[in-house]
């Protein structure tokens, strides 16, 4: 075998490598049932994040010097251009992504009535307006989101099951557009 198809057949067995990686689905499952659970898949391989250790308080070192703030160029955009840009990843990331469970239950309580039909109208004004722009731009496949109030209950009760996947291409197409607009 000569040495120039050695070298072809090398150099195709990588843009075949990068071609799955790119085209690889990545995905993030969110479960909420008292307790967050959150779990990540690459390559249909599930990863759960190692449980968080408590680390003993730091000491403050004295005579810290204070912080300077930075401003980025984002923060000093004028508003106009900044829904450009958020306009730009939603549509460009979110028609992109697969909800294959969107699960949500939230059922609205206090001890007070008033403060329960308050409480409802604010959880409907904050919950239903994204998941319409979900099922519109993205693509939404078994959806159940339930707002209700209890006037009897004490407290307020939620339960959700949210799986999102996204191709790593796209992901990193949203990611370039945004950066095109932000420098």
């Amino acid at each position: 075998m000569s040495p120039w198809l050695t070298a072809a057949i090398i150099v195709l067995i990588i843009a075949a490598l990068i071609a799955a990686v790119l085209a690889a689905p990545i995905g993030i499952r969110i479960i909420y049932d008292g307790q967050l659970k959150v779990a990540f898949s690459v390559f249909s391989f599930t990863i759960h994040p190692p449980k968080k250790k408590k680390k003993p308080p730091k000491k403050e070192p004295k005579n810290t010097a204070p912080k300077v703030k930075l401003k980025s160029k984002f923060s000093a955009m004028p508003l106009t251009d900044k829904v450009a840009i958020i306009k730009t990843v939603v549509t460009k990331f979110v028609r992109k992504m697969y909800f294959d469970k969107l699960k949500l239950h939230i059922t609205a309580a206090c001890s007070d009535s008033a403060k329960t039909a308050l409480l409802y109208g604010r959880l409907c004004a904050l919950i239903y307006p994204p998941v319409a722009m979900l099922k519109h731009y993205g693509r939404v496949k078994n959806d159940d989101v339930r707002l209700s109030s209890d006037f009897n209950r004490q407290s307020t009760a939620a339960d959700a099951d949210i799986s999102v996947r996204i191709r790593v291409i796209d992901a990193l197409a949203a990611l370039i557009a945004a950066l095109k607009m932000i420098v």
